[in-house]
């Protein structure tokens, strides 16, 4: 770790000396500089306008107004330029002929009129202004503005009067950033990554300005309608402007805890309007992250072809990315062997259209109406490749006498297996297998029958030993149509219809495993604005949903695998028919896909208004949605039975299984698994949910250098219902020592009558947000930025499948081997004589809405003309956080024999609770230095430093896993299994000095032209690795003697867990001999997410020559060549932590190696 720091370090100084070095490079020519501001007659700033500077060659800028209606243009290169502002709603204005000379700064004001915009009356040189892909936005264009239509406010608030520009759908975002290749990129998406999603801009307002920005409220402040813009703000953002954000809280829930601060940086997500919208909920992520969605409205729609200004005329764009296996680099081989490389391509392309609806004859919309059409197609075989561990041809034999244990604590010592049929029942002794070898005699009919699905090796060693590649196809096709009506100068109409459909195939580690799976979704909104007058707006919009998922394994309605070997006590429908889950502790899994179908729809109506008078901007919305979720899929309907060594190991005279004996793969071809489980039936479910959201929030500009931006907001979300009530929970007296099953409006013995959804709905979800911007000197480039907000995120809907595949209404089987009711491959899910309850999983009747608080402090400050400083703190305090107990345990220290019969509550199986009990804590500090473009040139440096602690495995998206000790939950509590402590981005964008208005080789000259519109762009990844949990597994899985929960720990020996870098290896990640294995009847003492994971560094590099047909910025060809992980560094993805695995201390995958990519867009 402590050389990582040092390169962090370094990487930090080097790019701030090259910011720096540049800025001065730059800063020694006299700028040219024009701004001003944009507002109405009344003196009431207008964000979101229009600036655009036409010079007299005909060369174009685009600059866009800030929250306080500023704008400017600086670096200008020619002497005259004619000027023009415009937004939805007002009429446009413009002025001529504005003269600049070398070290002038012009002031510009314009005075907007509220009126429609009639493009027939637009002067010749200014149409066709929006800007081409990759057109320099020199005047001050926000962040993550994308290219759709911004509203009027920046923080996503639509425009008033929207006069039906198109959205710019499958174009990406302008900008200097627009061609940079981002870390794990991949083709297949129209629009690849950009910069922001991977690091820090300065602050909407700020940045745009040369230093006035207290307006930006959407900067500083938490939104009330479901949205907090701060340092650390983002999620999705962008997109379609969907107003009911379904996401979590804190930071983006994808990746690692530094990842997703990186990542929620930028305000609004590039592409998009205005972020997720007026309801928008936190945006992505697990409780313990999230970003939050943009403010109101639908934030001006997907970027489109056409941007803000509107033509005339019609607008096409093709496009085509082209990725092949040819260019790309060999997977990365854990065994030192090279391994042939399969061929593989990805193809994406796609088309769109849009402009003035004139049908010739019938209806002339060009004043009016335009539409927009756009088609993306993806034809596909991906690459898909692993590396496991399988049985050697001796071991599937039943020879183990060649068998070492390769790894863990007992490293090196032979594998010795005992025949569970000579137990002494006074000692409990076995004897060993003579030879260590199994007689074929005694090898169960079944296991033999499946070890057909299990490859041979093809790779050398025990370890390790078998490789897979395959090329997986996908198809995908998308529809997009949008028409945009103007109806008089107070109302404006729109009409979406979005469709999506793709098949895709599937795999597994072990081959002819395959999936085949498609989706369709469909999307319709209808959206409608009305202007009560200038400074009252409305907006109400009609959303539906639908989507459908059908995916089926090669089994399934085909093979019934089970049935044919007798496998008994699994589903026999058609579609659970297949292979069983076979688990092992030293080996790959056998598993296939659970079938399952789908179809889920959503219909949603939501109102908007916004209220403006003199200092105040009131706004206040409220939603009202109903979805309904339908599915047919059986959670584990074939069975998972779990093979641990437990049944061929050696017993003390308490019946615990002693180390170094016992292999899994022994108990396998023995068929005597330690633990079962089980759960089918019920699968035939349809769920109905509705949810409310209103909110209140007032923008009060209190003084020219103090703005406050205050609110509240309300989401009620109600448990979703069973149309026919086949739902099924547990009703749990105090103290868990008696449960009873419940179903919908039963009156529980313990808790009273349960509701409908059996949870009762949380109502006092009242979410109360401030934020406040304040210049403290008069005329500093200065501005802090603190705010505070409560953000409620119920995700009632993890529950709703479990709730279904529960009995009565189910079968549910969770279950451990003991001497009085032996588990076998042929009979794992018996009746247990004095069960009278068998769900497997309930919830607390009186679980609460998760909720979590965010406060944050930043600081902006503009160091030269050019160069911006942020400095950004972010806290975020989550509590009734998700938590799982396993509350039906035997004492501790019970043999792990005899737990069945010893548990608390004798006549229950083992179940799950989920509680709300958790809680988490985060800190992030954030510095990034940002060199705007100037000189061809714009450089970006980001640090972030951040720590979260939690108690819950379930915090950040990843695997649920059961609290080890219920009597200790403080035990839980470690690092977040999301946290990365360190993370750099270093990204930059040059664009080649020649031709057209640059420095060198400029006019028409053949040189010029060739060597004119190169632009290189690249970026630097380096973050430290998310934490690891140490496991027990093998004959170990159930050491305590409580039961099987899969979260049985190690004892932690006092050595440093991790290794200097130069002794860490495949074979041997981080010091496995920090760990140790405990004393059989007892936890293990060491903590969860201990173990520092692999770290990443990613350098991305592209390069893209744009060729233009006319003057006009419409008509270009771009190519573009785009390579990931170009040095092809070696990033290590998984590490196996399983103390008593024979590859304990392994890496088991690798990250993407080097890609490549050629993209081509022509657009006229």
């Amino acid at each position: 770790m402590k050389p990582l720091k040092t390169f962090l370090f370094f990487c930090s100084i080097l790019s701030v000396l090259f910011i720096c070095r540049t800025d001065m490079i730059a800063a020694q020519t006299p700028a040219r500089t024009i701004s001003g501001t944009v507002k109405t007659k009344d003196g009431i700033p207008i964000p979101g306008a229009t600036v655009t500077a036409v010079s007299a060659a005909g060369n174009k800028l685009v600059a866009f107004t800030d929250e306080q209606g500023s704008y400017f243009f600086s670096s200008l290169t020619e002497d005259s330029y004619d000027l023009e502002a415009e937004i939805a709603g007002f009429k446009r204005e413009a002025r001529r002929a504005i003269k600049v000379q070398d070290g002038s700064v012009i002031q510009v004001d314009f005075t907007l009129l509220l009126g429609a915009i009639n493009p027939a009356e637009e002067p010749r040189q200014m149409r066709d202004r929006q800007p081409g892909a990759g057109q320099q936005q020199r005047g001050n264009r926000p962040w993550g503005a994308g290219g759709g239509q911004p509203g009027p406010r920046q923080d996503g608030q639509r425009a008033p009067n929207r006069q039906g520009a198109p959205d710019r759908q499958g174009q990406e975002a302008d900008g200097a950033f627009q061609n940079l290749a981002l870390s794990g990129s991949e083709t297949g998406n129209a629009a690849p990554q950009r910069l922001a999603d991977i690091a820090q801009p300065p602050q909407p307002g700020v940045d745009n300005l040369p230093g006035n920005a207290l307006e930006s409220s959407t900067a500083e402040s938490y939104l009330i309608s479901g949205s907090v813009n701060m340092a650390f703000q983002g999620g999705p953002g962008g997109g379609a402007g969907r107003e009911f954000g379904d996401g979590r809280f804190g930071l983006p829930g994808d990746g690692p805890l530094a990842d997703r601060i990186a990542q929620a940086i930028e305000a609004r997500g590039a592409g998009g309007g205005g972020g997720r919208g007026g309801f928008g909920g936190p945006g992505g992520g697990g409780p313990a992250g999230g970003g939050f969605g943009g403010f109101g409205g639908p934030g001006g729609g997907r970027g489109g072809p056409f941007g803000r200004a509107r033509a005339n005329r019609l607008i096409f764009n093709l496009f085509s990315i082209y990725r092949n296996s040819v260019f790309d680099a060999r997977p990365y081989s854990l065994s030192g062997i090279e391994q042939e490389k399969k061929p593989y391509l990805n193809n994406t392309f796609g088309a769109s259209v849009g402009g003035p609806l004139t049908i010739p004859h019938i209806y002339n919309g060009s004043s009016k109406t335009s539409f927009f059409i756009n088609y993306q197609g993806g034809r596909s075989r991906n690459s898909f490749d692993s590396t496991t561990t399988v049985p050697t041809a001796a071991e599937r034999a039943g020879d183990f006498s060649q068998t070492l244990i390769r790894g863990g604590v007992l490293a090196g010592q032979p594998v010795r297996i005992f025949d569970p049929l000579t137990a002494d029942p006074a000692t409990g002794k076995r004897q060993p297998f003579t030879n260590n070898v199994i007689p074929a005699d005694r090898m169960d009919p079944r296991a033999a029958f499946l070890l057909r699905f299990i490859p041979l090796p093809n790779l050398p060693g025990a370890v390790q030993n078998f490789y897979l590649q395959q090329t997986l196809p996908s198809t995908n096709d998308s529809i997009n149509a949008r028409i945009d009506h103007h109806i008089n100068a107070s109302n404006n109409l729109s009409i979406n219809y979005n469709f999506n459909r793709q098949r895709q195939q599937t795999g597994q580690v072990f081959p002819d495993l395959l999936t085949n799976q498609s989706t369709r979704n469909q999307n319709a909104n209808i959206n409608y604005i009305h202007n009560f007058s200038r400074t009252f707006f409305n907006e109400a919009r009609f959303q539906f949903n639908r989507n459908r998922v059908f995916a089926l394994n090669r089994f399934a309605f085909n093979e019934d695998i089970e049935g044919q070997i007798g496998i008994k006590g699994v589903s026999r429908d058609p579609i659970n028919y297949g292979i069983p889950t076979i688990t092992f502790t030293n080996y790959g899994a056998l598993q296939d896909s659970n079938p399952r179908i789908v179809r889920n729809q959503t219909w949603s109506f939501s109102d908007n208004i916004t209220y403006m008078r003199r200092s105040h901007s009131i706004r206040a919305g409220a939603e009202f949605r109903r979805v309904l979720n339908a599915s047919n899929t059986d959670i584990n309907g074939r069975g998972t039975f779990t093979f641990s060594g437990f049944s061929t190991s050696d017993f003390d005279p308490l019946g615990r299984p002693i180390p170094a004996s016992g292999y899994d793969f022994a108990d396998f071809l023995l068929g005597l698994p330690q633990s079962t489980s089980i759960r089918f039936g019920g699968n035939n479910t349809y769920f109905i949910s509705h949810s409310f959201a209103g909110y209140f929030q007032d923008n009060w500009r209190a003084r020219s250098y103090l703005t406050v931006n205050y609110g509240v907001r309300y989401e009620l979300t109600r448990p979703p219902v069973e149309k026919y009530n086949r739902i099924a929970n547990l009703d749990v007296a105090p103290g868990f020592t008696a449960v009873a099953v419940v179903l919908p409006g039963q009156m529980g013995p313990y808790s009273g009558e349960f509701p409908r959804s059996l949870i009762e709905t949380d109502w006092n979800n009242i979410g109360p947000r401030i934020g406040i911007a304040y210049r403290p000197f008069r005329r500093s480039q200065t501005i802090v930025r603190v705010g505070y907000g409560v953000f409620f995120t119920p995700n009632y809907n993890q529950f709703t499948t479990r709730f279904a595949a529960q009995p009565p209404f189910a079968v549910a089987q969770n279950l451990l081997t003991s001497p009085t009711n032996v588990l076998t491959l042929e009979n794992g899910f018996p009746t247990i004589g004095n069960f009278t309850v068998f769900n497997t999983y309930a919830v607390d009747k009186n679980y609460r809405a998760n909720y979590v608080q965010n406060w944050n402090l930043g600081i902006q400050h503009q160091l030269t003309r050019a160069l911006f400083l942020n400095i950004n703190y972010l806290g975020t305090k989550g509590a009734h956080l998700d938590l799982l107990i396993a509350p039906n345990r035997a004492p501790l220290g019970s043999s792990p024999g005899n737990t069945e019969p010893n548990r608390q509550i004798a006549n229950a199986q083992s179940f799950n609770y989920q509680t709300s009990a958790a809680s988490s804590i985060m800190h992030a500090v954030n510095v990034g230095l940002q060199k705007r473009f100037t000189r061809g040139v714009m450089l970006m440096g980001n640090y972030t430093f951040g720590k979260s602690i939690d108690n819950a495995a379930s915090i950040g998206g990843g695997a649920q896993l059961v609290v080890l000790d219920n009597s200790n939950y403080r035990g839980e509590r470690s690092l977040s299994q999301f946290d990365v402590r360190h993370r750099f981005v270093f990204a930059y964008n040059y664009e080649l000095p020649f031709g057209g208005r640059n420095r060198l080789l400029s006019g028409d000259s053949l040189l010029g032209k060739v060597l004119s519109n190169w632009q290189m762009n690249g970026n630097v990844n380096l973050s430290s690795g998310a934490p690891l949990t140490p496991r027990l597994l093998g004959n170990a899985l159930n050491n305590s003697g409580t039961g099987a929960n899969q979260s049985e720990r190690p004892d932690a020996t006092g050595q440093q867990v991790s290794l200097p870098r130069s002794e860490r290896s495949i074979q041997q990640f981080f010091n496995t001999a920090a760990f140790a294995l405990p004393p059989p009847g007892r936890f293990g003492n060491a903590g969860r997410n201990v173990i520092p994971g692999p770290g990443n560094i990613n350098i991305n590099f592209s390069v893209t020559k744009r060729i233009r047909f006319s003057r006009s910025e419409n008509r270009n060809l771009e190519v573009r060549w785009q390579a990931n992980n170009i040095f092809n560094h070696p990033n290590f993805g998984g590490v196996n932590t399983v103390v008593n695995s024979t590859a304990f201390g392994r890496v088991t995958s690798v990250r993407q190696m080097r890609t490549m990519q050629f993209d081509l867009r022509l657009r006229f």
